[in-house]
């Protein structure tokens, strides 16, 4: 899979499907609190309904949301705001990634979280997410004698964090979990 790093509105973002976090099923993340009051307002509706479930790793999928250019919003539920880490983020970003890998979706936008935006964390959460994602996509076939690619398998993963000084930790993070996950990938081969 491919990562990139940008810094942009979420509601600008053109893409497939924008992942956004929810705090406990029903408290909206930080990168919901940056939408327009339009999308704000939908996707709050959408939480007071209580399809989200309040586990971390839930997900609930979007579609035609005002104000924004994603043609679908993915719901991540985070779990418990108090103890949220750069595992817990990583761990509910791989439930995200497996779901989209059987979906139509071929890209993906996730905003980081603002509790995870320090440099840091930042690093840490980016890198952790891209080994979990590489580890949920992982597909041992090499004993096949047919091997059967999956028919639109998810070929980009872009992580949006809020500021432009943050770019040069959310890049090296990439390249190093990069680095890291197709070192697991060898060794389980």
């Amino acid at each position: 899979m491919h990562y990139l790093a940008k810094t942009a509105s979420p509601e600008n973002i053109v893409t497939q499907c924008l992942i956004l976090g929810v705090f406990d099923g029903k408290q909206p993340g930080s990168s919901i609190s940056q939408l327009p009051a339009e999308a704000k307002k939908h996707i709050q509706a959408t939480l007071k309904k209580g399809d989200l479930g309040e586990k971390s790793a839930q997900t609930l999928m979007l579609y035609h949301v005002p104000a924004i250019k994603a043609e679908r919003v993915l719901l991540l539920s985070l779990g418990e705001k108090r103890g949220f880490d750069s595992k817990k983020l990583a761990s509910a970003a791989a439930a995200a990634i497996s779901l989209l890998d059987k979906n139509a979706a071929r890209d993906c936008t996730l905003v980081i979280p603002q509790e995870l935006q320090e440099k840091s964390n930042l690093y840490t959460a980016s890198r952790d997410l891209v080994i979990a994602a590489e580890e949920q996509l992982y597909l041992f076939d090499q004993c096949k004698s047919k091997k059967q690619p999956p028919k639109k398998p998810l070929g980009k993963l872009t992580l949006l964090c809020r500021e432009r000084k943050q770019l040069g930790t959310l890049k090296k993070a990439l390249k190093h979990g990069s680095a890291i996950a197709a070192g697991m990938s060898l060794a389980k081969d």
